[in-house]
């Protein structure tokens, strides 16, 4: 599983419990600067995802 998913120590898969969390994300490529709040879920070493606010466009590919 570990090789499908490309998971290594660092990385953490996130989880959230609705959609309306990030559906006023762009939907556009691009790098973009972001406020998170969210808990690891320690059990599953997952973080849950509870809000996540644009703060910045950095750039955006068209």
């Amino acid at each position: 599983m570990k090789e499908k998913y490309n998971e290594s120590p660092e990385s953490f898969p996130l989880l959230y419990n609705d959609m309306s969390i990030v559906e006023s994300l762009p939907q556009e490529s691009g790098i973009y600067k972001v406020k998170v709040n969210m808990e690891l879920k320690k059990d599953y070493n997952w973080l849950m995802l509870k809000d996540i606010q644009l703060t910045d466009e950095i750039g955006i590919r068209n």
